[in-house]
């Protein structure tokens, strides 16, 4: 039972917060995918007539980031990567935060801002071959609520 939110829109949006700072991430990104799933619990018992019945426990998910790489300062490694801004840090149990609309217009009811606290768990610096254009993705672990904002 996985449900996907994939923004695959020509202009989104991403913003990433972490203690008060913000850096705005959409020149860097070719795609944003939002992923979440809940952990199926069974309860059958013995009138449910010999079916099995289910419901929905504890969710989880994931934000993939799909990047085009720059090392140059301020930019994809210096912010991702080990060190960085919203790189891994040991220890670390604050969030950081991100903020995906598909266009940089005011969150509306059809500009929606889809909003969730993540954990930097690892990074690939690098991913690349001889003459490739230089990219690396990222699939961080939500922590926390995902939600909708429309104002």
């Amino acid at each position: 039972m996985l449900a996907t939110a994939l923004l695959s829109l020509a202009a989104i949006f991403a913003g990433l917060w972490a203690w008060g700072s913000a850096v705005d991430i959409s020149s860097w990104l070719e795609s944003v995918t939002f992923e979440y799933e809940g952990d199926v619990l069974e309860y059958t018992n013995f009138a449910s007539a010999g079916f099995r019945q289910k419901a929905i426990g504890l969710i989880s998910g994931t934000v993939q980031l799909n990047f085009n790489q720059d090392f140059a300062a301020s930019n994809v490694e210096t912010t991702f990567g080990l060190g960085g801004t919203l790189g891994l840090v040991s220890g670390q149990v604050a969030p950081y935060f991100i903020d995906i609309k598909p266009t940089s217009a005011a969150r509306s009811s059809t500009n929606p801002s889809f909003f969730a606290g993540w954990l930097n768990t690892g990074f690939s610096s690098i991913n690349a071959g001889v003459g490739d254009l230089a990219k690396t993705a990222a699939t961080f672990p939500l922590t926390g609520r995902f939600i909708r904002l429309v104002a």
